[in-house]
């Protein structure tokens, strides 16, 4: 979960970079200036510092800051949104209303698509059933191979969730991460 000195609370996706390690979340929910800590599930936190935004995405990049006191850290794995269908199983990981850890079991309600404008820098957007609250946004989608193809960034009126499919987040990384290696689905490892 990551947390604003405010008190703002939401959810990121930690991967790692040539042995950096950053997280996602979304630009919406902190300030670039604001101090922003990653607070882990097993009892640990480490400062963060922002390394870009994409308002197109509503995308935000944070670096974690080394402490010789956090244990291991272990990053997710980006796979690929590409062969996601309607009616597919995925599942939300994420810290809606400040609750660490939240599992949610979902549904893929539409695949991928563009948007209905090509001229409109609106990203492709996947829609799921799984409910998106406050907190929510930043969460990793994760598919039935345990690989991230996509993160929550908003909901629609229904309450049901968007994520921005992985292979638009990985076009934006190397605006914001210098000597960007090939993050590639199954092998960011």
């Amino acid at each position: 979960m990551l947390r604003s000195s405010t008190g703002a609370a939401a959810s990121g996706i930690i991967f790692e970079n040539l042995y950096s390690y950053y997280v996602l979340g979304t630009r919406h929910g902190f300030k670039q200036s604001d101090d922003v800590t990653a607070e882990f599930q097993r009892g640990f936190s480490l400062a963060t510092e922002c390394v870009g935004v994409s308002n197109r995405l509503d995308l935000a990049v944070r670096s974690l800051l080394a402490s010789e006191t956090a244990p291991e850290i272990v990053p997710l794995v980006f796979g690929s949104s590409a062969q996601l269908q309607p009616g597919q199983e995925c599942y939300v990981i994420g810290s809606p209303f400040a609750k660490k850890g939240v599992f949610t079991p979902a549904k893929i309600d539409q695949a991928p698509k563009p948007p209905n404008n090509p001229e409109t820098p609106t990203p492709a957007s996947i829609r799921i059933s799984a409910l998106v609250e406050p907190g929510s946004s930043g969460s990793p989608l994760i598919d039935d191979q345990a690989t991230v193809v996509g993160m929550v960034f908003a909901k629609e009126a229904l309450g049901q969730g968007l994520a921005i499919p992985i292979e638009e987040i990985r076009s934006e990384l190397p605006l914001f991460i210098d000597n960007l290696k090939r993050l590639s689905p199954r092998r960011n490892r």
